[in-house]
């Protein structure tokens, strides 16, 4: 069963090697908890805390003398960047090589916001002032002077307006920007959003040891980040502090608790995985905080994912994809099918057999090949293009499945054999990702009434109402159900499905 994002708790929200862990922390107890008990070569978490706080300049503080607000003010250094607040700890913003990279992050995410622009407000003249500050803010960050920053950075009592130098038409720019997006111009609607403070940890030491300093400054949220497995986390999420950690560097293969400072820079192997990943977190953050969590998690990635392909075209990020099935309060009203208990994707599957054009063509060529195995299988439904061949990544097990997938009308898949599962999660991750792309770009007939109509959706979805009744949204749309037995033309599933069945794969 997929799931969406842990709803409003006070919660650590991890990517473990891919997997999204969303555990709810208690309320406050009278006495903290107790510690956990440490597992051979597991994390030393106090001694991994305290290592973090001396590099950072607090040596010796313990609860009490110091919480994370106070901590995250003043080691790490924010750059207003419209609906986002990018920060990184000061002391690697010092290092020569961090402040172009940072620099090209916060033009990333700059980009992201006039992309979800024209996905919700296509061809609108009232977004023109907006657009105007965005041209502005993109100006300002492409100005900075990185080697000043580098060597500044560490001055903890200087601003980021102040290290950079802004002028005050800059600055001016930059806190019109934040007030528009964050007062309902992203949404053309009177929704109003905090803005979404995300921090970044170029090194894994950094990251895995302020996932400890959490549960030391925070004694009650110990059992939810003191735990096996923490050196593999690449993300967590601060509710109550509005804080996004995400690492910018992949665990090393074989990591162990002993080891938790190796790692590798996420852009070794590709120049872009780095911006692909932090893009695409950084969007889920945002469209999280935009539709007030209530969109399903299914909804949420596929939409980010969309936007990252469009905006680097590929998307070879390890942030998703065996990933949704551990998270409370789960509720989804898009993909329903998936293992029950969810898992781990591995890190090597990144390059499987949905992955291995890196999304480029939206997942469609894979889904294309699964679904001319499935109409040659026997034992296929009658609606040919309804079915597809799930197969383990060594091809000795295979097993047909077919539609419909989306809302209330797929019964959910059955629980696969041990060698399918994660071949039917990526399946799943494929084939609604594929169902985003072919919603805004063939979902109306062509591609400028298409790309109206997802905008329309978009901004229906601005309602409420319309989130706790998902499919009735997309009937109050495009006057068709999400799905049907039947999958023909009368569903957007069955549209979708026939349509797929005439790509080339």
């Amino acid at each position: 069963m997929t799931a969406t994002f842990a709803a409003r708790f006070v919660c650590a929200l991890a990517l473990v090697g891919g997997a999204a862990l969303a555990t709810p922390a208690p309320a406050p107890a009278p006495a903290p908890a107790p510690a956990p008990v440490r597992a051979p070569d597991s994390i030393d978490y106090e001694r991994a805390a305290k290592n973090f706080l001396e590099r950072h300049g607090r040596a010796g503080a313990e609860a009490g003398d110091l919480t994370l607000d106070e901590l995250v003010e003043t080691e790490f250094l924010a750059a207003p960047i419209g609906v986002f607040e990018l920060a990184i700890p000061r002391r690697n913003l010092a290092t020569p090589s961090e402040p172009a990279r940072f620099q090209g992050l916060c033009l990333n995410l700059l980009d992201a916001q006039e992309l979800w622009l024209d996905w919700v407000r296509p061809n609108d003249n009232d977004t023109k002032p907006v657009r105007a500050d965005l041209a502005a803010v993109r100006k300002w960050i492409e100005g900075w002077d990185t080697k000043q920053l580098a060597a500044s950075a560490s001055d903890g009592g200087l601003g980021f307006h102040e290290l950079v130098e802004s002028t005050p038409e800059e600055i001016e720019s930059t806190e019109r920007l934040r007030k528009s997006v964050c007062e309902g111009a992203l949404m053309g609607g009177e929704r109003k959003c905090e803005p979404v403070r995300v921090a970044l940890f170029p090194s894994r030491a950094d990251f895995v040891e302020m996932l400890c300093v959490v549960g030391y400054l925070r004694p009650n949220l110990q059992p939810y980040f003191w735990v096996s497995g923490l050196e593999t986390w690449h993300q967590f999420n601060m509710t109550d502090m509005n804080l996004f950690g995400l690492a910018m560097s992949y665990p090393a293969e074989g990591v162990t608790g002993s080891t938790y400072s190796s790692g590798e820079r996420m852009e070794e192997k590709n120049k872009n995985a780095l911006n692909e990943q932090i893009t695409q977190l950084a969007l889920n953050a945002m469209v999280i905080r935009l539709y007030d969590d209530d969109l399903p998690g299914t909804v949420v990635h596929s939409l980010s994912i969309n936007m990252v392909i469009e905006s680097f075209g590929e998307i070879d990020t390890r942030a998703d994809g065996h990933l949704e099935g551990r998270s409370t309060q789960a509720r989804e009203a898009f993909v329903p099918g998936g293992q029950s208990q969810g898992g781990i994707l591995p890190t090597a599957s990144a390059k499987n057999r949905w992955r291995y054009d890196a999304g480029r063509f939206h997942y469609v060529r894979p889904l294309r090949y699964a679904q001319k195995d499935g109409s040659k299988e026997r034992g296929r439904s009658k609606i040919k293009h309804a079915n597809f061949v799930l197969r383990s990544e060594d091809g000795v097990i295979s097993k047909l499945v077919y539609g419909p997938f989306l809302g209330s009308q797929a019964e959910g898949l059955p629980e696969p054999p041990k060698g399918l599962a994660e071949d039917q999660a990526e399946f799943l991750r494929a084939y609604r990702v594929a169902f985003i792309h072919w919603l805004r770009e063939a979902g109306a007939g062509s591609k400028k009434a298409s790309q109206a109509k997802f905008a329309e959706w978009l901004r229906e979805l601005d309602s409420r109402a319309a989130i706790e009744d998902f499919e009735a949204s997309l009937v109050t749309v495009y006057g068709v159900p999400l799905s049907s037995a039947e999958l023909g033309k009368e569903s957007l599933e069955g549209r979708f499905l026939l349509w797929l069945s005439k790509q080339k794969s």
